[in-house]
């Protein structure tokens, strides 16, 4: 079911969509903003390069580990930009997981969620559950606690929340974490949530 969803959604983003997202930031615990958009794009153009084969469904399903840590590294890398900016240093990540861990493309994705869910549930609006639905195929069942947390206690608290998350409960391979990401990529398209 998952990978004719995928499938479905597949067929419905180009390349040419991945830039077309405006310039949104969001605001971490520090006076700085913090702008996502090179993390969502990463994330988009994993998508669209996977669409562009000619059957997307069997190149997911066929995936090789190093094919999947090839596709990951854009989203890897962004990650590991970002997360200075969340107060987690490069040395304390090692503490937990590898910088060249696949996983840390999970924790890409549970920042877009953390704060897509934040600033979905600030402006009170329906699509919070949405983003805790699609939040959870990625980082676990405590996903709605982990945007719960973002709320209360501020992002920064939660993505070092969501670090730890990931580096306990979160398992596999290149190939298991690129499936994931796909199928996260999914229900935000299917939800709009982009």
């Amino acid at each position: 079911f998952l990978f004719l969803g995928l499938c479905l959604i597949l067929n419905s983003c180009s390349a040419d969509e991945v830039n077309e997202e405006p310039n949104i930031v969001v605001k971490s615990n520090s006076e700085e903003p913090i702008n996502l958009n090179p993390l969502k794009t990463a994330v988009k153009s994993l998508f669209a390069y996977v669409d562009q084969k000619e059957d997307p469904t069997n190149y997911l399903n066929n995936l090789t580990e190093t094919e999947a840590t090839i596709l990951l590294q854009p989203v890897i890398d962004e990650t590991l930009n970002i997360l200075p900016q969340y107060g987690i240093s490069h040395s304390e990540l090692q503490e937990d997981i590898a910088l060249d861990d696949s996983r840390i493309a999970s924790i890409g994705i549970g920042i877009i969620a953390i704060n897509v869910g934040t600033a979905q549930y600030e402006v009170e609006s329906a699509d919070w559950d949405k983003v805790i639905e699609c939040a959870v195929a990625v980082i676990g069942f405590n996903a709605r606690d982990l945007i719960t947390d973002g709320i209360q206690s501020g992002v920064r608290m939660a993505v070092k929340a969501l670090v730890k998350n990931v580096a306990i409960r979160v398992a596999g391979g290149p190939i298991g974490v690129a499936l994931t990401v796909a199928e996260f990529t999914f229900c935000y398209n299917d939800w709009s949530l982009w």
